[in-house]
């Protein structure tokens, strides 16, 4: 398993800092939103014998339910952490 960079999120950068042919720019817009521009954040599964279905559901059940949301962020801080005492551990 890895994570890491997979490139800049160019609505951070000046248009004028942007590419300038027209392929480029339009391969940037082409997962353009109005309110986050190209920012995003993907998960990819690459692997033999993925069960889908079963890793669909078990992300699913790490979604916040609606009364979870309805907290914000100085409520999720008082949240159990799911993975227990990882933090102390990596620090150690």
């Amino acid at each position: 398993m890895r994570h890491g960079l997979a490139g800049r999120w160019w609505r951070f950068v000046p248009r004028e800092q942007w590419p300038q042919d027209v392929d480029n720019t339009v391969a940037i817009l082409k997962n353009w939103v109005a309110e986050s521009g190209d920012c995003r954040q993907e998960l990819v599964f690459i692997g033999q014998n993925i069960d889908f279905g079963k890793l669909s559901t078990a992300l699913e059940a790490c979604l916040l339910t609606e009364q979870e949301m309805d907290l914000g962020p100085m409520g999720w801080l008082r949240l159990p952490d799911p993975f227990g005492p990882w933090n102390e551990e990596a620090a150690a």
